[in-house]
């Protein structure tokens, strides 16, 4: 069976904004649709048929770890991790 979508964006936000209009599904990452789904905005579906969790690796230059927005963003993603984000 093809699947053919009736829409195709290409940000996460219309993806978000599309799903709670009522046009369709949408394929969203945990940290994406968690507050959403709590609060009633969205409800999960097909959850039994999620992928398995995949390892994330954070790679960047040492040089540029000094710069403030770069140790800002290192520490934004692992807090995201240790809250689950990735799983």
């Amino acid at each position: 069976m093809d699947i053919v979508p009736r829409l195709i964006v290409n940000s996460i936000d219309a993806t978000i904004a599309a799903a709670e209009a009522g046009v369709g599904l949408a394929n969203l990452l945990s940290y994406q649709s968690a507050p959403r789904i709590a609060n009633g905005q969205l409800v999960e579906v097909l959850a039994d048929h999620a992928p398995s969790p995949m390892p994330v690796s954070l790679l960047y230059d040492p040089g540029r770890a000094a710069m403030p927005a770069v140790r800002v963003f290192i520490e934004a993603m692992r807090e995201q991790g240790r809250q689950g984000a990735w799983s």
